[in-house]
């Protein structure tokens, strides 16, 4: 059977994403064994980086059998000259090692494959040195628009190499489709969006909380916009703007006495707040940070049942009322949308048929995901990260 080496760009401790599923989804129906390569710092530090704890890495995720987790050492110089062959010297040589030996393992006509879900210059030379069946890039962010300087300089020489060198690339948004297909990589592209975990995720929300509940789960960085929830808060007294997640940037002073602000939750704790919503909030700046965000939130909420309220960014934008998608912008009249995503009750016919076509079995389910079958199918539904 076939060994996936997979540079992840999330540690595997930390909430569970887009890679644990697909690593999952190729130990259950690929092969036995995947080396999982933690991210490691490949931009220069920054001075908001002392800010940041570890905690919302460390969700103490399990490790299923036939997954081994590799975290690399590095010196935090990669997009300065020389800084890549310093690393090798001396940090990456142990994970280089255990690399080589698990890709000495691999035999047989299914081989080896390689998969990048973050761009850098360690997966960059793996890609090069070791023989392989097939190779991939998850391409799930704009990732050089994290990046700042040089580092996104780097950054950006970094990806366009990984795209031409893969046999694949899957798209995770409609813009990242295009940005690929302009840089004339389409004949090696296929749109594989998000999704969520209908196995392991609860039922719909059956019943919905007294005082309706507008909330939110997940990270509060630079992409948050703080502007939406002094909209919508005054705007609907009645109701109770819950926000919950850790918080990397400065909490406006003047927020109405209605917004909640709850510490980071543990991942098994995620499903229980959603419980206590009444409608998903995403509110996110329309940035080109976010341009290529398709939100595993929407997903999560869609799953309970819950109308979505979302600013328009990324693959929302694409996104409507026949989606459950109720636009909250400077357009928009804010207590008019909220009671339009309050209404939104679909049926359990149609709550079944969306689980089923959005669970990550049915979106890694296409055809040649892992270099089998003749690809280029559509993914079905148009570290820190706006997730």
């Amino acid at each position: 059977m076939s060994r996936l080496i997979y540079f992840s760009p999330v540690f595997w401790s930390s909430f569970r994403q887009r890679p644990h599923f697909m690593a999952a989804h190729f130990l259950a129906r690929m092969g036995d064994q995947v080396l999982w390569v933690d991210p490691y710092p490949n931009r220069l530090p920054r001075l908001a980086d002392l800010r940041r704890g570890g905690g919302i890495h460390n969700q103490q995720t399990d490790v299923p059998a036939g997954l081994t987790v590799v975290s690399p050492r590095a010196l935090p110089i990669e997009p300065l000259p020389g800084g890549s062959w310093l690393n090798r010297q001396g940090p990456w040589r142990d994970t280089q090692r255990q690399i080589a030996a698990f890709a000495a393992a691999a035999s047989g006509e299914d081989g080896l494959i390689i998969g990048i879900g973050r761009p850098s210059r360690l997966a960059l030379e793996t890609l090069g040195a070791l023989p392989h069946r097939f190779s991939f890039f998850d391409a799930m962010d704009d990732f050089p628009e994290f990046y700042s300087g040089i580092s996104r300089r780097s950054m950006n020489r970094v990806e366009t190499a990984v795209a031409q060198q893969v046999d694949r690339i899957w798209a995770s948004s409609s813009f990242l489709l295009d940005k690929f297909r302009q840089r004339g990589l389409g004949d090696r592209l296929s749109a594989v969006f998000n999704a969520f975990d209908n196995a392991h995720f609860g039922p719909p929300q059956q019943q919905r909380p007294k005082t309706a509940v507008l909330g939110y789960v997940g990270t509060i960085s630079d992409w948050f916009d703080w502007r939406l929830a002094r909209r919508l808060a005054p705007a609907r007294p009645d109701c109770l703007l819950r926000l919950v997640g850790p918080v990397f940037t400065a909490v406006p002073a003047d927020l109405p006495e209605n917004v909640e602000l709850l510490p980071p939750c543990a991942q098994p704790e995620v499903e229980g707040h959603l419980e206590g919503f009444s409608v998903g909030l995403i509110p996110f700046q329309s940035n080109p940070l976010t341009r290529g965000v398709d939100p595993l939130k929407y997903y999560e909420y869609r799953a309970k049942g819950l109308g979505v309220l979302s600013t328009r960014f990324g693959e929302m934008a694409q996104r409507g009322e026949q989606d459950g998608v109720f636009a909250a912008d400077d357009e928009t009249d804010p207590a008019v949308m909220v009671e339009r995503a309050l209404a939104f009750r679909p049926s359990i016919e149609q709550l079944t048929g969306w689980r089923e076509r959005n669970d990550w079995s049915a979106r890694f389910g296409i055809a040649g995901l892992f270099g089998q079958g003749n690809g280029g199918g559509n993914g079905g539904e148009n570290g820190e990260r706006p997730s």
